[in-house]
């Protein structure tokens, strides 16, 4: 079966009621004007009548009113003043200090946005200052690992050092025995040889026995300052010993007699020289062993200033001479006695340790007195 649809009338438009004057559409002068009383369901209590215009302020919003025209509307019957009406045109007290709020609110503002702009701002700097604080702990962490390569390298050169010191302490001890050995040996190799000082010396001689060293002679006049040492190796050790104990009876002659040493004793023998003839002057008993000085059977030892302040107030007052007495001679107490040396084999060499030395290999023997 068929629904029959309902038809449904539209409802009437309503009509717009315009205002009566060509101000408006509202009127606000009802509402200061009217005076109704409101009554409950109950009809029991009624509410007094409100009026407006009552107030001590016939219009409070006229500040607010001032560009606004009064305008009369009519709705329902009911004519109202318009919201904002201009009245006066000095402020009330509360406006004056709402408006001095905002002032001052908009001041606080404006210093906002200058705090702003500045933290902005310190926010890059504090950006800048990071990345230059990561460079910087980079940088400190390189510096750091190159410290500890560079301690770790200290201490091994540290103890690279001490392995060497040690080595370099041995190897002195070695080398100072390999000295001592060498000097020994030097000693017994020149043991049968001895040194005649003050033989005069004359252009052109001839002679089996070499002198040692070369000839001091003057440019100018060609005179000899001294005579040169001669140097003689003995084929028997008994025959040098007979020689060297008769060395004491040259006392008052030019010719002294020493043995032969290397070149350092007799460096370190020439340096204790003034100590030994000091020492003979006061008449102790002095006495050479190699390159050391006995006094009084005590082993004398000297500084090196003392023995340079020595030789110099010695040369200044008796020079030692090489021709009167070599280093380490033996003073003669006797007269010499007349004495022959006839030489039965001569060789020439080269072996002193003082430089070039020549060397006459003889047999000595002496003849009766």
């Amino acid at each position: 079966m068929e629904h029959k649809r309902r038809v449904t009338k539209p409802q009437p438009k309503r009509k717009r009621v315009q205002s009566k004057t060509d101000c408006g559409a509202f009127d606000s002068s009802a509402i200061f004007n009217m005076s109704q009383t409101i009554t409950n369901s109950s009809g029991g209590n009624v509410m007094p009548t409100v009026n407006f215009a009552s107030s001590q302020d016939a219009n409070p919003f006229s500040i607010m009113s001032q560009h606004y025209p009064s305008q009369h509307a009519s709705h329902t019957g009911m004519n109202l003043y318009p919201l904002l009406l201009h009245r006066s045109a000095v402020p009330p007290p509360w406006m004056s200090d709402l408006i001095n709020k905002i002032d001052n609110l908009l001041l606080r503002m404006n210093s906002v946005d200058e705090i702003k702009s500045s933290v902005i701002s310190i926010d890059s700097k504090l950006t800048k200052m990071g990345s230059v604080v990561d460079g910087l702990v980079k940088r400190v962490e390189v510096v750091e690992n190159s410290q500890q390569f560079i301690s770790a390298g200290f201490e091994q050169n540290k103890s690279d050092m001490a392995v060497i010191a040690d080595d370099i302490t041995s190897l002195r001890v070695v080398n100072r025995s390999m000295v001592d050995q060498l000097e020994q040996l030097q000693c017994e190799n020149l043991r049968d040889n001895l040194m005649f000082f003050g033989i005069e010396e004359e252009e052109g001689e001839d002679s089996s026995a070499f002198r040692m060293g070369k000839k001091f002679v003057s440019k100018s006049t060609r005179i000899v300052r001294k005579p040169r040492p001669i140097i003689v190796k003995f084929i028997k050790r008994q025959q040098r010993d007979t020689v060297r104990q008769n060395s004491r009876k040259l006392k008052e002659s030019t010719i002294s007699i020493s043995e032969q040493f290397p070149k350092a004793i007799h460096e370190k023998r020439k340096l204790l020289f003034p100590v030994y003839k000091k020492a003979k002057e006061a008449g102790k008993q002095v006495s050479f062993n190699k390159d050391k000085l006995f006094i009084d059977g005590e082993q004398t030892v000297v500084k090196s200033n003392e023995l340079v302040k020595i030789t110099r107030r010695d040369q200044s007052g008796d020079r030692m001479s090489d021709t009167s007495s070599g280093p380490g001679f033996s003073v003669a107490k006797k007269t010499p006695s007349v004495s022959s040396i006839k030489p039965s084999k001569s060789s020439v060499s080269d072996g002193s340790s003082s430089g070039s030395r020549f060397e006459v290999l003889a047999d000595m023997h002496t003849g009766p007195d």
